[in-house]
């Protein structure tokens, strides 16, 4: 896709291009002008709200967003019961030999 100038219709280099502010610089008129009405589909497309995960929560904070994961489920106690058991059974298992 070539942008040209609006005041000589010549086209604009790359390098000319401002993507950040939407401007161009015509070399041969020295013309500044708003690109945005020569590319198709200009107008940003809006994203859809997403809910986070379940244990997931977004906090807004001064500087910016804090992510906040819960940990502390009912399947840690099933997990706590394991582990003192392969524990205990190590301790058994090592004090024999």
């Amino acid at each position: 896709m070539d942008i040209h100038c609006k005041r000589c219709s010549k086209t604009i280099p790359a390098s000319d291009i401002n993507l950040d502010t939407h401007l161009a610089k015509c070399a041969s008129c020295n013309s500044v002008f708003d690109f945005r009405e020569q590319v198709e589909g200009h107008s940003k497309s809006v994203r859809p709200e997403v809910d986070p995960p379940k244990n997931i929560e977004l906090q807004p904070t001064q500087d910016g967003l804090e992510i906040v994961r819960k940990w502390f489920t009912p399947k840690l106690y099933a997990l706590l019961v394991f582990c003192i058991f392969w524990d205990g059974f190590m301790v058994v298992w090592y004090s024999h030999f």
